[in-house]
């Protein structure tokens, strides 16, 4: 809601090219190429390959809970869930292996001295899945693997484990994105014109286990989720210099999405050729338009003033959920906004830079939110045809400075956000549910400083600090005054890079605060299912000894520190990297 990143990737200017290699830790592996050329100086042509696959770790462990009473098999150790309840580790769900592959390729033809012509194609593919799990039990011979029965808690109980808890919340999982794109560019001396029109398809789909508790990784049966997304999109948008100190900016932007998804049985979760029966349907379509303008004002040399509004409308319409016997039809829902925004920069001395801006965003809800409900063995999530669009006003005030002939840079940001209707997830029991429920607002400060002592030495670090607060949580009031969950408290950036001839060190680490997971601030920290607080740090030597070719050698959490984000942490990893740049 806060802004958009526009990534332009780089027109060639002459034959280019580069292929690379490299190998890590966990069988992991990293391969990739690209090359481009421009042809009859009008046309340039680029495309590219990349690809990666780990065998992976364990990421998620088999926790279970502490009864009273005696245990016959032994192994595993004590843990807490996110709510302070004691429980036991007996296992994990194996190894989380991943592989994903990327292909782009665009072209760009220039008709004349001021217009082009482009298309873009990109294709990508991720999959990732579990190996067999592990177990952490063995017999009173300490003989093993042993995946049911209770188990010893060290004298304060047992933990009563089965084949089916080790595959829990597992399974695979399949998502690929085509996007195919034109654009055109003029630039006639009065105003200059970019529109883009394009079309992307997207399909998200994944298997869970189900069934009884003796069933396992082997033989199993299991539910399948599978959705295609459609869009059609159009952005259009010129710019025109009014005298010497304006510049007027129009656009229109547009977009219509396709959502068809669906469930279903499976003989075996892990077999997609073993499908029993289709058990529920979504679809939904919706459509946005948006029109702005912004006007950019020099009325002295040292002062840029912005000024702009944009006006957003939303609807959604053809939505339909349930089983596929009993399919639910919604009626259609819209809504609209008109968001101002305004900013200025002041640039009082030759590297002194004063900024400050006041905008609102306008978030409508996605086709998913508002009409996919299914279930799994975990429960049922249900999804709210009547939610609401989320708003928000964000003010900041900044300042950049730089010192020693601008070996120096100094920059602090303060803000302050006031959301309204955020859309929240929360748990009945089975159940979850979603709803326009909280009014937020976050405060917080950003600091950062960049400095080059010397040409060959470079050190730089950040800080931010966010004190987010719910101001009205309506269905639950216990919330109003806690820190919103899943925002860090603190986020730090420290690093030193070295450079000599033709050898490049650096290392680079990263503090994670505080991250509440429950609304009412009670979660337990560090352990599976939670967050934790900790320093990770990175480090990489790059040599390039002869020309063209470049090799890398990183680690990748060098202290090997434990932690979670939800899921277990990757321990400490090691990378070799190859690279031809031709």
């Amino acid at each position: 809601m806060g802004g958009v990143i526009n990534i332009i990737t780089t027109t060639p200017k002459k034959r280019e090219a580069s292929a690379w290699i490299g190998y890590g830790g966990d069988d992991s592996k990293r391969y990739g190429a690209a090359m481009g050329d421009r042809f009859a100086d009008r046309l340039s042509v680029s495309w590219g390959v990349e690809g990666e696959e780990t065998g992976g770790y364990p990421t998620s462990l088999v926790t279970r809970p502490i009864s009273k009473g005696n245990g016959d098999i032994y192994g595993g150790y004590p843990t807490q869930s996110t709510s302070g309840a004691p429980m036991w580790v007996v296992g994990d769900t194996g190894d989380n292996t991943a592989r994903r592959l990327n292909l782009n390729l665009k072209a760009v033809y220039d008709y004349s001295r001021t217009g082009s012509l482009g298309v873009e194609l990109q294709s990508g593919r991720h999959e990732y899945g579990y190996d067999p799990p592990h177990t952490y039990l063995s017999d009173r011979n300490g003989r093993g693997p042993v995946f049911s029965g209770k188990t010893d808690a060290w004298g304060s109980g047992y933990a009563g484990v089965s084949p089916s808890n080790y595959i829990a919340y597992t399974g695979n999982s399949e998502k690929t994105f085509n996007l195919y794109a034109v654009t055109y560019k003029e630039d006639s001396g009065l105003f200059n014109f970019t529109g883009r029109l394009g079309y992307e398809h997207k399909n998200f789909c994944y298997t869970s286990s189900s069934g009884a508790r003796d069933q396992d990784y082997w033989n199993a049966p299991g539910t399948k989720s599978d959705a295609d997304y459609d869009s059609w999109f159009s952005d259009l948008q010129a710019n025109a210099p009014i005298g010497e100190k304006h510049l007027v900016t129009l656009g229109f932007y547009s977009r219509g999405d396709e959502y068809d998804g669906g469930g279903y049985d499976f003989a075996f979760y892990r077999d997609e050729d073993s499908r029993v029966r289709k058990t529920d349907i979504t679809r939904g379509k919706a459509r946005s338009y948006a029109l702005y303008v912004q006007e950019e004002w020099r009325p002295i040399e040292s002062v840029t003033l912005y000024g702009g509004v944009r006006a957003d409308f939303w609807n959604a319409y053809d939505g339909m959920s349930g089983p596929v016997s009993e399919l639910e039809r919604f009626n259609e829902s819209s809504d609209s906004s008109v968001s101002p925004k305004a900013s200025a920069v002041w640039n009082p001395l030759k590297d002194t830079y004063l900024r400050t801006s006041i905008g609102e965003a306008f978030r409508p809800p996605t086709l998913y939110e508002l009409y996919r409900t299914w279930s799994w063995s975990a429960g049922t999530y249900h999804s709210n045809p009547d939610l609401g669009p989320e708003t928000l006003w964000n003010y900041e005030a900044g300042l950049d400075q730089y010192l020693l002939d601008r070996r120096l840079r100094l920059s602090v940001t303060a803000y302050h956000t006031d959301a309204y209707d955020l859309i929240s997830t929360y748990w009945v029991g089975r159940d979850n549910y979603k709803d326009n429920l909280s009014r937020a607002r976050i405060n917080g400060i950003e600091l950062e400083a960049d400095v080059t002592p010397v040409k060959w030495l470079r050190f730089w670090g950040n800080y931010a600090y966010n004190q987010t607060e719910a101001i009205k949580n309506r269905r639950n009031p216990a919330a109003d005054g806690k820190r919103l969950a899943g925002y860090p408290v603190m986020v730090m950036n420290l690093g030193a890079e070295v450079t000599y001839r033709w050898v490049k060190a650096n290392i680079a680490g990263q503090y994670l605060g505080r991250t509440y997971a429950s609304e009412l601030n009670d979660d337990v920290q560090d352990v599976y299912g939670g967050n934790s607080r900790c320093w990770l740090w990175d480090t990489k030597l790059t040599m390039t000894p002869v020309k063209h070719i470049e090799f890398s050698f990183s680690v990748e959490n060098m202290f090997n520190q434990g932690y979670f984000e939800y899921y277990k942490g990757p321990g400490r990893i090691y990378w070799t990297q190859l690279k031809y740049v031709w």
